[in-house]
């Protein structure tokens, strides 16, 4: 009996370690639930910030996009107002276009000089003729 009495003691002694194992294994996955629940708590506040900062960029954002698109039509407009400003295969056609109506003006000038020389030339020689054409006739 006594032998039976020292095993359930021993037994009884495996089960209070046993025990306070598991109660103090249990502490401190509590401290352990806390902490994380603490952390949690305060990682939660900080997305909610973050969501919110998240939100303002967004609108800024879109805020940007909107104004980026009008700039662009606007771009457009001017482009579409400016026609040989933004086009250099079509300035440096006018340009060579300009040139030669320059130089035609030049050349026109020059045969308008020489027509009215011809002119003159004629009116010269005319007047002459008329009146030995008329002096034929008379004859």
């Amino acid at each position: 009996m006594n032998e039976k009495i020292e095993e359930r003691n021993e037994e009884l002694l495996k089960l209070r370690k046993k025990t306070t194992s598991t109660v103090q294994v249990l502490t401190h996955l509590k401290e352990k639930l806390q902490f994380v629940q603490a952390e949690n708590q305060v990682l939660k506040a900080e997305l909610t910030g973050l969501e919110a900062e998240l939100g303002q960029h967004r609108d800024a954002v879109t805020k940007v996009k909107f104004q980026r698109d009008q700039l662009r039509q606007e771009n457009a407009k001017l482009k579409a107002k400016s026609g040989l400003v933004g086009n250099v295969l079509l300035l440096r056609d006018f340009d060579r276009r300009k040139r030669e109506i320059e130089s035609m003006e030049v050349r026109m000038t020059s045969l308008k000089e020489v027509q009215a020389q011809l002119t003159q030339e004629v009116k010269r020689h005319s007047e002459p003729l008329g009146r030995l054409s008329g002096s034929a006739l008379k004859r």
